[in-house]
């Protein structure tokens, strides 16, 4: 391998590596005060609440796995069953990607090879609507939260605990910036612009026909299991704060959940960085409406584990059958 892949592999590494020291480092530092200030309870009906936001998660997916169906059919037609593995598979080796954009690659394995260009740039479209209804419900959330709560609760010690969410997405930033700077982009002296770009130019065209394919009432569908992929994360979000002795009001829930989803899309994930980056940004958030830090960290950790880890550990299997 040439020393300068050898240098971007290692610098890629020692960046995953530190993101994940600051998240979890700044978890660590407000469950060990948190520890040393209060007793950690579960409700009672914790068991039986757990399995209901368990069972969420096979719906939430059966509608990506629609919606993806939709948005893919000017281009090819498949069975809801290959639909559904797709989804899953795209998930096994998302996990593993900065912000998870392997997911819709990884979908491709379901789609006949000389349609799967154009059914990945379609696939897109799923995400654009599903980052739209985040946004819709996102922001007026946010700006509630900020002028209600704002980041008070969380900054009773002076400003620390904002500083370290600031700097840890500052930090984050700079280093996903100097990752690009020490990438090899000499090799690009020997790529056919022309070549690739009429290339590009084609696939484009080709995609601005199949999206004029899609009629106003299949595009409305496909926000209808967007916004209910959205009201299925805050039912889950929702029920595990309950049952981890979080007991907020439908409107402060409301108002934390879509500000916790907003705050989150703008943040760069890389690979074993997610669950605490999820975990630190829920309590930034939710420490405004209690302190309880220990049930917010379980259930951010939860949703994690229930959303992602599960079905993409299920994908994973389907992939290795698939090879």
């Amino acid at each position: 391998m040439p020393k300068t892949r050898v240098k971007t592999f290692l610098s890629a590494n020692y960046l995953q590596i530190i993101i994940g020291i600051i998240a979890y480092a700044y978890i660590l530092y407000k469950l060990y005060f948190f520890f040393l200030a209060e007793e950690f309870t579960l409700k009672p009906i914790f068991l039986g609440l757990l399995p209901v936001a368990l069972l969420l998660m096979p719906l939430n997916w059966f509608l990506e796995a629609l919606k993806w169906r939709v948005i893919i059919s000017p281009v090819v037609q498949i069975s809801i069953n290959k639909s559904i593995r797709g989804i899953l598979m795209g998930l096994s080796l998302g996990i593993f990607t900065p912000n998870r954009w392997g997911e819709l690659p990884g979908r491709l394995w379901v789609i006949p090879s000389e349609k799967s260009v154009q059914a990945l740039l379609l696939s897109g479209l799923g995400s654009v609507f599903q980052a739209a209804v985040t946004l819709l419900f996102g922001i007026p959330g946010f700006l509630i939260f900020r002028q209600n709560f704002g980041f008070n609760s969380t900054m009773q010690s002076g400003n620390l605990n904002f500083y370290l969410v600031a700097f840890l997405i500052v930090f984050i930033l700079v280093l996903l910036f100097y990752g690009l700077y020490t990438a090899n982009f000499g090799q690009l002296k020997h790529f056919n612009f022309k070549k690739k770009y009429l290339w590009a130019k084609l696939q484009f065209q080709a995609l601005y026909t199949n999206v004029k394919k899609l009629t106003i009432l299949q595009l409305s569908i496909v926000f209808a299991y967007s916004s209910a992929r959205y009201l299925i994360f805050f039912l889950q979000f929702w029920i595990l704060l309950f049952a981890c002795n979080l007991e907020l009001t439908f409107f402060e829930a409301a108002i934390g959940v879509s500000s916790y989803f907003f705050v989150l899309h703008f943040v760069p994930v890389l690979p074993g960085t997610e669950p605490g980056i999820r975990t630190a940004g829920a309590i930034a958030i939710f420490e405004a409406f209690s302190p309880n830090v220990g049930s917010i960290t379980l259930v951010a950790m939860l949703l994690w584990l229930i959303n992602l880890a599960l079905p993409a550990s299920i994908g994973s299997l389907l992939l290795l059958k698939k090879l």
